[in-house]
């Protein structure tokens, strides 16, 4: 993340508000993909609208950042490919950290595989086998 922020500063005229606003996209890529990731979905139909906001929202932010990367590699000596694919290296690192550590944490609290993994634990009211009970009886 600090790799693409500063990269895009870098990239930006030296001024407070250019430097702002070039340091924006990066934010928004690492914003959008964690809301997609964290955020239960109740409601099928908003959710495809949701994502599919995010993912332009994404899409665009990592576009303008990309650019701005390759330009300030290429102004400090890389040549060849290296300046576009270093970039790709850089925001793809944002998107991958994002959705790994989302996959540390479990599922969101309130979500559906929150409901199924407690219904998995013996949370239902299934048979248990070694008091020959139900849930529902203890």
């Amino acid at each position: 993340m600090a790799a693409s922020v500063t990269a895009n500063i870098l990239h930006a005229q030296p001024n407070a508000i250019s430097q702002a606003i070039a340091a924006w996209p990066p934010l928004a890529l690492l914003i959008t993909v964690e809301l997609v990731t964290r955020v239960p979905v109740h409601r099928r139909a908003l959710g495809v609208i949701r994502v599919v906001a995010a993912s332009a929202i994404a899409a665009i932010a990592a576009w303008i950042s990309y650019h701005h990367m390759v330009g300030v590699v290429a102004r400090y000596g890389e040549t060849g490919t290296v300046p576009y694919l270093l970039p790709l290296s850089v925001d793809g690192l944002i998107i991958v950290a994002s959705l790994s550590l989302r996959g540390t944490r479990g599922p969101p609290p309130g979500s559906r595989e929150t409901t199924t993994a407690d219904t998995s634990r013996g949370t239902n009211h299934a048979h248990h086998p070694s008091t020959g009970t139900s849930g529902a009886d203890r």
